[in-house]
C-alpha cells in the first residue's frame, strides 16, 4: 500500500492543476460555443508574467494579481472583442482555425516582449516544498495542498456560477443564440465578455499553479498539460464539471500509478505506457455520446438567416474564368522555368522543399477543402511516409522511389484507420479524433527507434535520375518535384470533379439527403481520408528525402500547426493554393542573407501567415481564390463594358 500511494499522492497535485485548464476549457466551450485551442497559450501567458515578474523582484502575490486578475481577463476581452464576437456565424470548423491562429500567434509573441533567455520556474504562489504531513511514509507538500484546495474551490464556483447563477444562465443562452437572448431584454455583448474575461481568469490561475511545477516556462510544457485537460473535458463530455475535475485527478493519478509499475527501460515503460492518455482519448471521443453531437446548431433563430458559406466550391466553366486560370497556370510555369536556369542552387533547393510540402498539403485540400473536415493529423501521416521510406531503405535497400510509395501505402493505411474510427462522429469531433492520432504519433510512435530512429533520427534514401548526378539542390530535383506536384494535383482536381466531389458537397449541404439518395457518408469519408493520407505519405517521403535525415521534430502536431494555418491563408479549397502555400512556409524556414537573422525573418513570416488565416472565417476560399475571382470579375466586367461600346459604335454607324 506504501509503495502505491508513494506512486498515486504526487499525482493529485498534478491532476488538479491539469483539471483547472479542463475545467477552464469546459468554461469556454460552455459559455462562448467555441473549442478554444489557445486556452494552453493563455495559460502559458498568465504562467510567463507571473514568472518574470518574481524574476526581477515583484513579490508573489503582486505578480499573481497582474497575470490573473489583470492581464488574463484582458486577452479574454480583447479576444472576444476584436475577433470570436465577429465570427459568430462562421463555421464551427472557421472558429477552431481562428483559435489555432490565437494559440500560434500568442505562442510567439513572447519572442518580442522579452529577452530570449529562458525563463525558468518560479516559486509556487501557495504554499512550498515543506512538508505538510505524511500519508504511510510518503510526504505532501504544502504546495500540493495549496494546488488541492484552489483546484477544488475553482470547480466549486465555476458550476455553481455556471449553473445556478443568472450570468451563467445568459452565457449558456448567449452560446444558443445571443439575437433570442437580445429579444428578452438582455444584451448580449456584455454577456459573451464576460464569459471571456471569466473563463481566461481561470486560465490564468491555472499558468500561475502550472508554472512553479515545470523546469522553465514554455508553451511546449503548457501544451502537454492541456492535452491531458482535454482529455478530462472529453470524459465529462464537455458539459459536467464533477466528471471532469474527477477525470483529470483520476487520469493523471492512474498514469502516474502505471509509470511506476512498468519495468524500467523496457517496451512497455517506453512505448505503451506513454501511449495510454492517447489511446484512451481517441476511444473516448470514438464512442462518448457527447462526442457526436459536440458544437451542432441548437439556434432556434438559426433558419432566419441565409445558408453559411461552405468550404466547397463548385466547378469553374465560364469562360473568362477558365482563360484566368490558365494564364495563371501559365504565368506559374514560366516562372519554374526561370527559376529552373537563372536562380541559385540554394534557392532552388527552398523551393524544391515547398514543392514537397505543397504535395503533402494537396492532403489538406481533399480533408478541409473539400469534405469541410478540419484534420491536425496530416503532418503525422506525411512522417510516417517519411519514416517507412527511410526505414525500408535501410533494411532492405528498395531506393526512394519504391520506398515512397509503400509509404504513401502505409500512411493511406493509417488515414483508413482513424477514417474508420470516426464514422460515428461528425464535424469538430472528427477533428478531436485527428488530434489523438498526432499526439499518438508525436509522443509515443515517432520516437520508437522502429519508426523515428530515436534522437539520431533516419536517414532518408536520396532521389536519383538515371544517367544524371542528382544532389538535393539539384535543378532536376525540382523538376521531379513539380512532376510529382502534378500528378497529385491532378488526383485532387479529379476528384473535385467527379463523384467524390459531387458526394462531398452533397453530404456538406444535407448529409440525410445525401443518404437519402444513395450517398454512404462512412464510404466517402474513408475514400477521401485515404486518398489524402496516400498523398501526405509520398509528399513526406519527398520532403524527407530532401532534408537527408527526418527526426520525430520534423513532423511534430507544432509543425503541422503551421503547415494548416498558411493553407487555409492562402487557399485550401484549390491546388495553386496549396503549392503557394508550400513554398510560403518552406521560406519561412530558410535562412536569409543581409543582416536578418533566420529567428526574426521566419518569425515575421510565420506570424503573418497566421494573421492571414484569421480571413479563413469571412472567406474559406483564401487569398488565392479571392484574388482569382476578383480578376475574373474585373475581367468580365470589362470584357461587358468593351461589347457595349462595340455596340453602340454599330449602332451609331
Amino acid at each position: 500500500m506504501g509503495v502505491f500511494l508513494s506512486y498515486a499522492l504526487p499525482g493529485i497535485p498534478s491532476g488538479c492543476a491539469v483539471a483547472l485548464l479542463a475545467i477552464g476549457l469546459v468554461l469556454t466551450y460552455r459559455t462562448t460555443g467555441v473549442l478554444h485551442f489557445a486556452f494552453a497559450g493563455q495559460a502559458y501567458i498568465a504562467g510567463l508574467i507571473y514568472a518574470v515578474m518574481v524574476r526581477d523582484g515583484h513579490g508573489t502575490a503582486v505578480a499573481a494579481i497582474m497575470a490573473i486578475a489583470i492581464a488574463s481577463p484582458i486577452i479574454g476581452v480583447v479576444l472576444d472583442f476584436a475577433l470570436f464576437s465577429r465570427i459568430t456565424r462562421a463555421t464551427a470548423t472557421a472558429r477552431v482555425v481562428v483559435s489555432l491562429v490565437v494559440l500560434f500567434v500568442v505562442e510567439q509573441v513572447p519572442s518580442f516582449v522579452i529577452s530570449s533567455d529562458t525563463v525558468y520556474a518560479p516559486p509556487p504562489l501557495l504554499g512550498s516544498s515543506a512538508t505538510a504531513f505524511t500519508i504511510s511514509g510518503t510526504a505532501v507538500s504544502t504546495q500540493s495542498v495549496g494546488t488541492v484546495i484552489v483546484a477544488l474551490v475553482s470547480a466549486c464556483i465555476v458550476a455553481v456560477v455556471v449553473r445556478f447563477s443568472r450570468l451563467g444562465l445568459e452565457m449558456r443562452a448567449a452560446v444558443e443564440s445571443t439575437r433570442l437572448l437580445e429579444l428578452s431584454g438582455v444584451r448580449a455583448r456584455p454577456v459573451t465578455s464576460a464569459a471571456w474575461a471569466f473563463s481566461s481568469l481561470l486560465a490564468g490561475l491555472a499558468g500561475v499553479l502550472v508554472a512553479p511545477t515545470l523546469v522553465t516556462v514554455d508553451p511546449t510544457s503548457y501544451w502537454v498539460l492541456f492535452i491531458g485537460g482535454l482529455t478530462a473535458a472529453v470524459i465529462g463530455g464537455f458539459a459536467r464539471f464533477g466528471w471532469v475535475l474527477g477525470g483529470a485527478i483520476g487520469l493523471t493519478v492512474a498514469i502516474a500509478v502505471l509509470d511506476g509499475y512498468l519495468p524500467q527501460g523496457t517496451f512497455f515503460e517506453t512505448v505503451i505506457g506513454p501511449g495510454v492518455p492517447f489511446v484512451l482519448l481517441a476511444a473516448l471521443i470514438s464512442f462518448h455520446p457527447g462526442m457526436k453531437a459536440l458544437l451542432a446548431p441548437t439556434d432556434p433563430l438559426a433558419g432566419v438567416d441565409p445558408p453559411l458559406m461552405t468550404a466547397v466550391l463548385t466547378s469553374r466553366t465560364s469562360r473568362v474564368e477558365r482563360g484566368i486560370g490558365g494564364a495563371g497556370w501559365a504565368a506559374v510555369v514560366l516562372g519554374f522555368l526561370g527559376i529552373v536556369v537563372f536562380v541559385d542552387p540554394a534557392t532552388v533547393f527552398t523551393i524544391a522543399t515547398g514543392v514537397a510540402l505543397a504535395t503533402v498539403l494537396l492532403s489538406v485540400t481533399l480533408v478541409t477543402g473539400l469534405s469541410g473536415q478540419l484534420s491536425l493529423c496530416q503532418v503525422s501521416l506525411a512522417g510516417l511516409g517519411a519514416f517507412a521510406c527511410g526505414q525500408l531503405d535501410a533494411r532492405y535497400h528498395l531506393g526512394f522511389y519504391l520506398g515512397a510509395l509503400l509509404g504513401g501505402a502505409i500512411a493511406g493505411a493509417f488515414a483508413t484507420l482513424v477514417a474508420l474510427a470516426a464514422q460515428r462522429l461528425r464535424g469538430l469531433s472528427v477533428m478531436l479524433l485527428t488530434v489523438a492520432f498526432a499526439l499518438l504519433c508525436d509522443q509515443v510512435i515517432f520516437p520508437w527507434t522502429f519508426v523515428g530512429g530515436g534522437y539520431s533520427g533516419v536517414s532518408m534514401p536520396a532521389v536519383t535520375l538515371p544517367g544524371i548526378a542528382v544532389t538535393q539542390s539539384s535543378r532536376q530535383v525540382l523538376v521531379l518535384g513539380l512532376v510529382l506536384f502534378t500528378c497529385c494535383g491532378g488526383i485532387v482536381n479529379r476528384l473535385k470533379r467527379g463523384s467524390v466531389g459531387l458526394f462531398l458537397v452533397a453530404l456538406r449541404e444535407s448529409e440525410a439527403g445525401a443518404a437519402a439518395v444513395g450517398v454512404s457518408p462512412a464510404r466517402v469519408q474513408v475514400v477521401t481520408f485515404a486518398t489524402a493520407g496516400v498523398l501526405a505519405g509520398v509528399g513526406g517521403a519527398f520532403y524527407g528525402s530532401l532534408q537527408g535525415i527526418v527526426s520525430p521534430a520534423s513532423f511534430n502536431i507544432e509543425i503541422g500547426l503551421l503547415w494548416l494555418v498558411a493553407v487555409c491563408a492562402i487557399g485550401v479549397q484549390s491546388v495553386a493554393g496549396a503549392l503557394v502555400a508550400g513554398i510560403a512556409v518552406a521560406f519561412a524556414a530558410q535562412p536569409v542573407t543581409g543582416g536578418i537573422t533566420l529567428s526574426d525573418w521566419a518569425l515575421w513570416l510565420q506570424i503573418g501567415l497566421a494573421l492571414a488565416a484569421i480571413t479563413y472565417a469571412w472567406h474559406p476560399e483564401g487569398v488565392v481564390e479571392q484574388a482569382r475571382g476578383a480578376t475574373t470579375t474585373v475581367t468580365a466586367a470589362l470584357g461587358r463594358s468593351r461589347r457595349q461600346e462595340l455596340r453602340s459604335t454599330e449602332v451609331r454607324a
